[in-house]
């Protein structure tokens, strides 16, 4: 909780400190840079996109704020996490309430304002959807003759995004493979699924991608994908999410104004309302949680 009741802005900083997990703000093209220095360089990375939830899930997981604070590149998915950021670099200025926790309420609702009415051509912490980010490295491998592996998804639908991105990047080196069913820790649920794991491990060895998309969902991906780098021959990976659903055209895609206002969840809520539970963590629980961390000192 902080004392000082003085405003102040600091929506420049580079970095925040969210739940143990620290993340940095990088524009999508600096993230390119890095991809593309990486891969020319021959050294191996993990990318990862973590958001609310995702967050969330590392408050009470060790492992997975492990696994993510020791990724090479990490980038904010989520409007939430930006006006996290807005909130965790204020105090609380002209908001007095009697009780501070009702100020800190308020400080939050500021924030969010100020996310909702700032210019979008000046972003102080750009969130970079790991969607569109997937898209920008699947045309620069089509570009730079990159070999890429799909890795994870259910019903076949890493070998429907196969045959979507090759119909649509025509020098597109790409193989795809389902993978195992994973537990919570990121390993196999039975031995038939470590008979898969060892060959789809053995497939990606022989296929030696540039960048493999990992699409276990979290926290399964992050955990596998950083327990499994130093063994796969391929220079990097990037996990995907909920990503190839889109791809695949198995969900529909926000109208672009919802995407730009922060309305996401909303749209999900309402085409995949099977979800309700998980949006729900990432637009009520994290909100409440960072609050109740800030206003106890933990943040």
């Amino acid at each position: 909780m902080r004392k000082d009741d003085k405003q102040t802005h600091n929506y420049d900083r580079a970095n925040v400190n969210i739940f143990g997990v620290n993340l940095i703000s990088t524009p999508n093209e600096q993230v390119l840079k890095q991809v593309i220095e990486k891969i020319e360089e021959n050294k191996q990375f993990l990318l990862f996109t973590p958001n609310p939830e995702i967050l969330l899930k590392a408050l009470k997981n060790k492992k997975l704020q492990d696994a993510i604070n020791q990724a090479d590149i990490k980038v904010a998915d989520g409007v939430g996490i930006k006006i996290a950021n807005y909130y965790l670099n204020q105090t609380i200025g002209n908001i007095r309430f009697k009780n501070q926790l009702f100020n800190e309420f308020g400080l939050y609702v500021k924030s969010l304002i100020k996310v909702f009415t700032s210019d979008k051509n000046n972003e102080p912490f750009p969130v970079i959807k790991g969607r569109e980010l997937f898209i920008d490295l699947v045309t620069l491998a089509n570009k730079n003759g990159w070999k890429i592996f799909l890795l994870g998804g259910t019903g076949g639908i890493s070998k429907q995004v196969e045959e979507k991105l090759k119909a649509k990047y025509k020098s597109l080196k790409v193989k795809s493979g389902a993978g195992p069913m994973l537990d919570e820790s990121g390993k196999p649920l039975t031995n038939i699924d470590k008979d898969i794991e060892k060959k789809v491990i053995e497939q990606i060895n022989e296929f030696q991608p540039d960048i493999t998309f990992v699409a276990f969902g979290a926290p399964k991906q992050e955990l596998w994908s950083s327990r499994h780098l130093p063994k796969l021959m391929t220079k990097g990976i990037m996990v995907v999410g909920g990503t190839f659903d889109y791809i695949s055209e198995k969900e529909k895609l926000p109208p672009n104004w919802m995407g730009e206002r922060g309305l996401e969840w909303l749209w999900r809520l309402i085409t995949q309302p099977r979800r309700i539970g998980r949006i729900f963590r990432a637009v009520v629980v994290f909100p409440i949680q960072l609050i109740w961390d800030k206003y106890q000192g933990k943040q």
